[in-house]
């Protein structure tokens, strides 16, 4: 289906995921398509690899239940902020004889809801705007947010064998959760402590580039994730597909849209 999205609308995308189950313990590669109207890139992206691309994002309508079972399976804070800020902008059960009341049934939204206008919208924390909840559908738009960034690390190197060590998770400050901030990135005393009696070691400090994945639902400004993207190989989860033709510009996009010609405006020239 990615293939299909490229030939006929010049970019198709594949999501590469690593899932761990009950029946694969070990885990195992999942690759699916992703609509291709949900991934948003970096403009001035050149590169077909994505090499060049500093922040993509990927946005997707899900019901609270969809947001739970992926972001908060197994943290019940999260979930209860979920599901409760969830029925502040969408309302709750009309049925009176549940104890707990519950998310509004699909068809309750249905009946229920009322598409009207109110006023002009002033970013996306100004009531129900439609750009970030579908209220009808009982779903919120969901964006992952993908961004390269220079992180601070710290490696100890034994001088007598030459063998280095990756402290950097070891020594980060308790109260700076954010590597990439030059101060008082780490702490001292958790360093004092790995080095002390060895008068072979040699500290080095250097950068090095990560990609920060950020989840966030707008409409009910919740962020659910926001931590390095769990594999870190310098390429984004997502892999893009382009239709290309031979051009002289190997950046020049060509696919079956570009050759659709529509009949009656051909026909009518006016």
């Amino acid at each position: 289906m990615a293939f299909k999205d490229a030939l006929i609308g010049r970019m198709g995308w594949l999501q590469q995921a690593w899932c761990v189950t009950e029946d694969w313990p070990d885990g195992y590669i999942e690759i699916k398509r992703i609509d291709p109207f949900w991934v948003k890139i970096d403009p001035t992206t050149k590169r077909a690899d994505l090499r060049d691309c500093q922040y993509m994002s990927v946005s997707s309508w899900l019901t609270p239940e969809e947001i739970v079972n992926i972001y908060a399976s197994n943290d019940p804070e999260l979930e209860k902020d979920i599901i409760e800020k969830s029925k502040a902008v969408m309302g709750l059960s009309t049925d009176s004889t549940v104890t707990n009341p519950i998310l509004a049934t699909k068809a309750e939204r249905v009946s229920n809801s009322q598409d009207t206008y109110s006023g002009e919208k002033h970013g996306h924390d100004s009531g129900q705007s439609s750009d970030w909840i579908w209220v009808k559908n009982g779903r919120l738009k969901v964006v992952d947010w993908y961004e390269r960034k220079n992180v601070k690390t710290m490696t100890l190197q034994d001088v007598v064998t030459g063998e280095e060590t990756d402290v950097t998770d070891q020594i980060q400050a308790d109260d700076n959760t954010n590597p990439s901030n030059d101060e008082g990135w780490y702490d001292q005393d958790k360093l004092d402590a790995l080095i002390a009696g060895n008068e072979n070691i040699k500290l080095k400090e250097g950068n090095k580039q990560i990609i920060q994945q950020t989840c966030v639902v707008p409409q009910i400004q919740l962020v659910l994730y926001d931590a390095p993207q769990d594999l870190q190989n310098g390429n984004f989860k997502y892999t893009s597909i382009w239709s290309y033709d031979y051009h002289t510009s190997v950046l020049e996009m060509k696919s079956l849209v570009d050759f659709m010609k529509d009949a009656v405006s051909s026909f009518n020239l006016r």
